[in-house]
C-alpha cells in the first residue's frame, strides 16, 4: 500500500510486477528463513522449479508488455486462476518482481531498499541487472 502512495511511475505491468515482487521481498524480510522464497510468493515446490528453469523465457515474454496498460494483460500476470500461457503457474509477475527486486538489493545492499519506494520502476528494473544476470 505504501508503494501505491510513494511511488509516481506510470500505472502498467512493469509497475505492477515491481510493487508486487516488493510486497513478497518484504515478507522475506519479516519472516526471514522461517520460510523460503516459493512461499513468499505463494508457489508451491513445482511452480517454483518450473518458473526458475523457465525463467529466461518468462522475462522475454514480459519484456515486450511491460508498458502494457490493459488489465486483461497485467491479470496474467498476476491473478489467480489466469497465466501468460497455458500450463504454466499463475501470478509469474509476483516471480519476476521478486527476482528483479532481490536482485537490486543484491547488488545495492538492504539499505537501498527505502529509494525503490519512489524510483522509478524502469530504472529499478535498469538498475538491477536483472537481465544481465539472465544471460
Amino acid at each position: 500500500m505504501l508503494f501505491n502512495k510513494t511511488n509516481k511511475s506510470k500505472i502498467n505491468l512493469l509497475r505492477y510486477i515491481i510493487d508486487e515482487g516488493l510486497a513478497c521481498y518484504i515478507n522475506e524480510i519479516f519472516w526471514g528463513e522461517k520460510y523460503s522464497s516459493l512461499d513468499y510468493i505463494v508457489f508451491d515446490k513445482i511452480d517454483w522449479n518450473w518458473a526458475i528453469e523457465n525463467e529466461k523465457k518468462i522475462f522475454q515474454y514480459s519484456k515486450e508488455l511491460l508498458d502494457s496498460e490493459d488489465y486483461e494483460i497485467i491479470n496474467k500476470f498476476l491473478s489467480w486462476g489466469e497465466s501468460i500461457w497455458e500450463g504454466a503457474p499463475y501470478r509469474l509477475g509476483y516471480f519476476i518482481g521478486y527476482r528483479i527486486i532481490k536482485a537490486y538489493i543484491e547488488k545495492y545492499g538492504e539499505d537501498s531498499l527505502k529509494e525503490l519506494y519512489t524510483m522509478n520502476c524502469n530504472l529499478i528494473l535498469e538498475k538491477s541487472d536483472y537481465e544481465t544476470i539472465l544471460k
